[in-house]
């Protein structure tokens, strides 16, 4: 590849980045739209073990509603990541709009299709926070990259004089 073209490269991460989107599309919505909590077979467990740790000075704000909120950060991520990678330079912030209305859409379905899934406010506050994670991780990546870039150039025309 040390003869590939950098926009070529640039296709086939584009190219890459909407398929792993699509497939986190399509596992995000059997995990939404399950008609039972995808954790409730796993939650007595988890009790059990934050329990104990908590017996052995793990923080009692450490339960199981803040795990479930983390994991629900952990979980939109990838969308933040993965829109605004795909989104033109400086259009990064839209990725978060694209997470903020699809959190909105899956609280809303929830409430009004599935019975046993219980919608809320703060699953799209926290879904949200996923989302900004990512594309802030993303739009970082990029200004460090036109950063690095300015300074090299600026630094070649300082050297070349």
């Amino acid at each position: 590849m040390p003869n590939e073209h950098p926009h070529s490269r640039l296709q086939l991460a584009n190219r890459t980045a909407a398929w792993l989107l699509g497939g986190y599309l399509a596992a995000l919505a059997l995990i939404a739209f399950w008609p039972s909590p995808v954790d409730r077979p796993a939650s007595g467990q988890l009790n059990g073990l934050l329990a104990a740790l908590q017996r052995h000075g793990f923080p009692v704000w450490v339960d199981y509603s803040f795990v479930e909120g983390l994991a629900n950060v952990l979980l939109f991520i990838p969308m933040g990541l993965l829109a605004a990678w795909l989104l033109p330079r400086g259009k990064w912030w839209q990725a978060i709009v694209v997470g903020l209305v699809a959190s909105n859409l899956i609280e809303m379905g929830q409430l009004l299709f599935l019975g046993g899934r219980v919608a809320s406010v703060h699953d799209i506050m926290v879904n949200t926070l996923g989302t900004i994670i990512g594309a802030g991780a993303v739009a970082a990546h990029r200004y460090n990259a036109e950063l690095n870039k300015w300074v090299r150039t600026a630094l070649g025309s300082f050297h070349d004089r």
